[in-house]
């Protein structure tokens, strides 16, 4: 017959349980607060994988390009707009290495008409496979 545990090893298994409850909760509660804060930024925000291709954007976004989130997500961020070319450069080293990249960018609106404005691009922490 196995081990059985002991009375206080059960005991503190349960408090081990306890605490991971506790982090998840406090975990979910951050990630909460900044889903909320990127929802409701007043700047377009894109994330996009290390390619540049588009995961998410936040609803700013959407009301200035005129693009759905749909629309937006598997684009590729130079689909988007146009830029000096030692800017673009700069800003697909930044996406392709990992890091955030802030800048002015002009955009093409769906309609195709270009307009100014400053989006953060950040590549995912999740490689696809």
């Amino acid at each position: 017959m196995a081990d059985r545990p002991t009375y206080e090893e059960l005991e503190e298994r349960l408090k081990e349980l306890e605490r991971q409850t506790c982090d998840y909760g406090q975990i979910k509660q951050e990630w909460l607060k900044l889903s909320h804060a990127v929802e409701q930024s007043p700047s377009a925000i894109i994330i996009t994988d290390h390619d540049g291709f588009i995961e998410y954007v936040n609803p700013k976004f959407t009301e200035i390009s005129g693009y759905t989130s749909e629309e937006a997500s598997g684009m590729n961020a130079d689909d988007l707009g146009e830029q000096p070319n030692e800017e673009k450069q700069q800003m697909w080293d930044v996406i392709k290495s990992g890091g955030v990249w802030q800048g002015e960018f002009y955009n093409k609106k769906k309609t195709v008409t270009v307009i100014g404005s400053g989006p953060r691009f950040r590549p995912s922490e999740m490689k696809k496979t």
